[in-house]
């Protein structure tokens, strides 16, 4: 014979039937109820606030055919539950199981101790479930929550394991290297900050602080207490004093008296602490190993911190481990005084349950970016604008360990788009590049500064270098990318930068063997610009300029932060991705600011050749080749030929050939001779410089050999570079002769005149 249910009594006035309740949701439950034939009307009542109607309980009995006879959860065929309808629309309907041995359970809302449980029946915010809300499937969650509930598949097993306690309007945050450091007893835990929310609750934030004979104890302080590991799914209240704490622990086998003793005496230097020196508040914080199943490997530290409004030392004093006199506290009795008889007053003190998170680690700030590479031990080469905004993007995904190389400080002009803040103005840009990763993750990931011109490759900037994996230049200049490339001792590089007017982006990757370098992507990106349409504009500067101070060179581009923070996004994302491919590779996007949209151009990238001649190494890549190849074959058994554009660079002893364009129309031709015509020449070459912001224009002349006559110059050609090299001498550049014959055969000459 079983014994018969009790129930909780809820509400303050019965309501006779359902067509006299007031509240319009409540009055269309009762009736879905009337309607279904698992649920059985018991009775409704109502509860009053100041007189007046706050809200209406139909209470119901529930079938649920899903629940098997004698569930080990605890969970019965049928059940009895209080369906609580506020006055406020805002509000869910809540669910109170008025069974008073209904289980604690996963799944369930906080509940103040001895009241009926509180079934959560919703994953989403109240404002989301109210959108499709319906008595007639709110009926049937109700069904579902109890019949999974009974067979414990509520919980998904690919969902992580739940905490042991109900949410807390208290929270306390742990720092990110909590587990590296709670071992280590030259550190402890201090306060960082307290902040007070809208709702009377309030977090607060700890940091690790080395020991020292000040500070010891702070504001508030913390004791941690380690306890067994449980099996997830038993939720328990939150006690209300430190007696209730003890009496849940003693049930696992913790002895809170013991384990407080402990700790409050290690606090405490044989010496003793003044009284001055105790804390505000004292917070408990409970480790815990939760398993999904016995015997099973933990699958999380399940932490909890109860806040208790007394001092540590006065707490020490309570549970009667440590001792006051003459001002001070010892953890010894001092001699000649009388130890206090034994009392439980320190079961009295009251406790506010408190949640407690960790601040993110690169590991979780990866996992919550979805990002499984912890990325390169990178060098970022340049902090401006753009690279402090991608540093701090990769930071707050915990992607990489950086090392930052600059040698400018921030300036007024320089908040208008850069991460940094008024307080930053004169700081070095280095500085600023690591208070915006120690603001994003507290340090949880690596930034280092190196105050330098990367240009010079002191002998930091070297040992970075080449102990990186990647280096990223930003430096928006020539210069470094260049100087770079012909370094074989260097990591792997790739460049990114925005175009004068903000629109565009370019990123430029070598391949991870550095076969191809930043200087011949470069070459082939100009070379893109000359022949596709998107580079028509492509490097205008059509925003202009602004003097930010009163020098010559103190002139900033007009750029809104908007276009740095668009584009800044896109190439630190794809420097992720093109960065973990072996391949070398070219890509601009190309924003069309009138609706947003980036088209990427993915470019072909081809491999170099480089030829020295006269001390100055010649470059050229296979695209080109291709290229002359092709004009030659259309044209036999005619030579043909054009004009070599390109760039010299004396700094690093180059000449660099991006492009060679077609015979113009009045060219003349032969199978045995080539004269290049001169119609429209100088408009080509003018649209060149142009295009590629005066940096490629004439270096030379390139022809071709007929089938069987080779590569080799004849006497004609000699004379033509002797020539080429007499016009080119009045700027004192050098010219290049290139000559194509069968099976791509080459021949590299260079005139340079005194």
């Amino acid at each position: 014979m079983t014994m018969a249910n009790q129930y909780e009594l809820v509400g303050d006035e019965t309501v006779a039937e359902v067509e006299q309740l007031l509240i319009p949701r409540a009055k269309a439950l009762g009736e879905a109820v009337s309607h279904h034939h698992d649920f059985k009307l018991v009775e409704c009542r109502r509860i009053l606030k100041d007189g007046k109607v706050s809200d209406e309980i139909i209470i119901v009995d529930v079938k649920c055919e899903g629940v098997p006879p004698n569930s080990p959860f605890g969970i019965e065929y049928q059940e009895r539950l209080a369906l609580k309808i506020s006055v406020t629309p805002q509000h869910l309907v809540e669910v109170l199981a008025m069974r008073k041995s209904f289980p604690l359970l996963m799944h369930q809302n906080w509940t103040p101790p001895n009241s009926p449980r509180s079934l959560c029946l919703y994953y989403e915010s109240p404002r989301s479930v109210s959108r499709t809300w319906t008595p007639q499937s709110f009926l049937r969650r109700v069904q579902y929550w109890l019949e999974k509930s009974a067979v414990g598949t509520l919980h998904p097993e690919d969902q992580p394991v739940e905490h042991l306690f109900f949410t807390a309007r208290f929270a306390v945050v742990l720092p990110w290297n909590f587990d590296e450091n709670r071992a280590n007893t030259n550190k402890h835990l201090s306060v960082d900050r307290v902040v007070s929310h809208a709702n009377a609750s309030l977090t607060c934030t700890f940091k690790w602080t080395d020991n020292s004979a000040q500070g010891l104890i702070g504001d508030v302080a913390p004791v941690m207490i380690n306890l067994p590991s449980i099996v997830h799914g038993q939720l328990m209240h939150d006690p209300a004093n430190l007696g209730g704490l003890a009496n849940l622990l003693s049930a696992r086998g913790i002895d809170l008296h013991s384990a407080l003793t402990e700790k409050l005496r290690q606090l405490v230097p044989d010496g003793g602490l003044a009284v001055t020196t105790s804390s505000q508040m004292t917070v408990l914080i409970l480790s815990t190993p939760v398993i999904r199943e016995a015997g099973g490997a933990a699958e999380m530290i399940s932490y909890r911190a109860f806040w208790l409004k007394q001092g540590l030392l006065q707490l020490g004093e309570a549970v009667g481990c440590l001792f006051r006199h003459k001002g001070m506290y010892y953890k010894e009795q001092p001699s000649g005084i009388l130890a206090p008889k034994p009392k439980d007053d320190w079961r009295t003190i009251t406790l506010d349950g408190a949640e407690v998170a960790q601040e993110l680690d690169a590991k979780s700030a990866r996992k919550f970016s979805g990002i499984a590479d912890s990325g390169p031990n990178g060098v970022l080469v340049g902090a401006g604008a753009l690279g402090s905004t991608m540093l701090e993007l990769w930071t707050r995904s915990g992607w990489g360990a950086w090392t930052v190389i600059d040698n400018d400080h921030i300036k007024p002009h320089n908040l208008a788009r850069h991460p940094a803040i008024r307080d930053d103005i004169g700081r070095a840009k280095i500085d600023v590049a690591r208070s915006l990763g120690e603001r994003a993750l507290g340090g949880a990931t690596t930034i280092r500064g190196i105050e330098a011109d990367a240009c010079d490759f002191n002998e930091s900037v070297v040992s970075a270098m080449v102990q990186a994996e990647l280096a990223v230049d930003i430096t928006t200049t020539i210069e470094y990318p260049r100087e770079a490339s012909i370094r074989t001792d260097l990591c792997r590089h790739a460049s990114v930068f925005l175009t004068p007017r903000g629109n565009d982006s370019v990123l430029l990757m070598e391949d991870s063997e550095r076969n191809t370098t930043l200087r011949t992507l470069e070459a082939q990106y100009y070379r893109a610009i000359l022949n596709y349409e998107w580079g028509a504009n492509h490097l205008d500067g059509n925003l202009g300029k602004l003097r930010s101070g009163a020098g010559c060179r103190d002139v900033s581009m007009v750029m809104p932060y908007t276009r740095i923070m668009a584009h800044g996004a896109i190439l630190a994302e794809q420097v992720q991705r093109c960065g973990a491919e072996p391949s070398a590779a070219i890509k601009v996007w190309v924003q069309d600011v009138s609706n947003g949209v980036a088209t990427v151009h993915d470019m072909p990238v081809h491999q170099e050749r480089s030829y020295d001649i006269g001390g100055l190494a010649v470059s050229i890549d296979e695209g080109i080749i291709e290229k002359m190849a092709k004009f030659r074959a259309a044209n036999l058994p005619r030579e043909t030929g054009g004009i070599v554009l390109g760039y010299v660079d004396f700094n690093i002893a180059s000449i660099v050939v991006v492009d060679v364009l077609p015979a113009p129309i009045d060219s003349v031709s032969s199978e045995v001779t080539f004269q290049r015509g001169v119609d429209s020449t100088n408009e080509v070459i003018a649209e060149v410089a142009r295009r590629t912001a005066n940096i490629v224009g004439y270096i030379g002349e390139w022809h071709s050999h007929p089938t069987g006559a080779g590569a080799n110059p004849s006497s004609l050609d000699m004379k033509q570079l002797l020539y080429l090299t007499e016009g080119m001498a009045a700027d004192g550049l050098p010219v290049v002769s290139i000559i194509i014959g069968e099976d791509n055969d080459l021949t590299f000459m260079m005139g340079q005149g005194k």
